[in-house]
């Protein structure tokens, strides 16, 4: 379900909200503390540095097992600046059970022709957490950015392994596989161990090693699923059957130093059989890092349908 996010402010506080198809969609999703004002948030408009980066709550689905996962991306209002923001008292998840998995590396605006960055992670949560609320924070300058992420709302409710926009429009509620629908590829890390993840909650493989200041080629193996996930136009055995991909390469978590990747994003079809790319990664600086593939067969912006794959590095001088 298509959100747009847009940023009201309501009597001198600034709130982040996000439209949704549903008119019923809740507002208010960024509440900072202390409050900014109107006159303060004017000026903080997208510059080249120096300015804050927003959490966003993307939206929730359901899992297999019964719990849920809450989709978090983040906004940058730098063009060039890379904020980097350790996990601590300026970036933290509450409760404190489910503080961790947050990015530390925050990627400046248009950094690879992306607006902003869509479900960079996910927090799991029980299936009984109710209406309890799962608040991302984030101090920048003094100020706390921060968003709260719930499974109370169903326009919220996103696609995570298939694009089920048109089986809602039949009515049904099933994320099911309809015909010529979008789906999450399954993504093989061949230099982490082999492991495979498809969907937004993602799994970690690694760690691998290099020195600083030079090149680690780390591949990804991207296949579409079995064909009892696909829908009638995306059969895996139909001849000339091709599905646009797109891999996003970025640093997730790590030192200050800059991670260069010989290509940030690397597009291509995939048909029948898997497909192999390959990304140099050189890293500046010595420390343990976390990178974050994204292949994606969708649309970042419609929430489907896409891959996260993360990969442990550790750098020694």
């Amino acid at each position: 379900m298509l959100r747009v996010p847009h940023v009201l402010v309501l009597t001198g506080t600034l709130v982040l909200a996000a439209t949704a198809a549903c008119p019923s969609a809740a507002l208010g999703q960024l509440v900072p503390r202390p409050p900014i004002t109107q006159q303060d948030w004017q000026l903080r408009t997208v510059r080249e540095s120096g300015q804050p980066v927003i959490p966003i709550f993307e939206g929730w689905y359901p899992e297999e097992n019964g719990t849920y996962s809450l989709c978090f991306g983040f906004f940058s209002l730098n063009r060039s600046e890379a904020l980097h923001i350790p996990v601590g008292p300026d970036n933290f998840i509450e409760p404190a059970r489910f503080d961790g998995s947050q990015p530390t590396h925050f990627s400046p605006l248009g950094a690879d022709g992306m607006t902003r960055e869509y479900c960079v992670f996910t927090v799991n949560v029980p299936s009984d957490i109710a209406d309890e609320r799962v608040w991302w924070n984030l101090q920048v300058d003094g100020h706390t950015y921060r968003v709260p992420g719930h499974i109370t709302a169903r326009p919220w409710r996103v696609d995570n392994l298939v694009n089920s926009v048109a089986a809602a429009s039949m009515g049904s509620e099933a994320e099911a596989p309809v015909a010529g629908s979008l789906v999450a590829p399954v993504v093989t890390l061949e230099g982490a161990s082999g492991r495979v993840v498809r969907g937004k909650s993602g799994a970690t493989a690694g760690e691998l090693t290099v020195r600083a200041g030079s090149g680690l080629p780390i591949t990804i193996s991207v296949a579409l699923p079995e064909e009892d996930e696909l829908g009638d136009d995306l059969d895996p055995d139909e001849e000339g059957v091709l599905v646009r991909q797109l891999v996003k390469w970025t640093k997730f978590r790590g030192p200050e130093g800059v991670v260069r990747f010989s290509r940030d994003t690397i597009e291509f079809e995939l048909g029948p059989e898997p497909v192999e790319q390959t990304v140099m990664a050189t890293f500046r600086e010595p420390g343990n890092y976390t990178l974050l593939a994204q292949v994606l067969s969708g649309s970042f912006s419609s929430q489907c349908c896409w891959t996260n794959a993360y990969v442990n590095v550790r750098v020694e001088q």
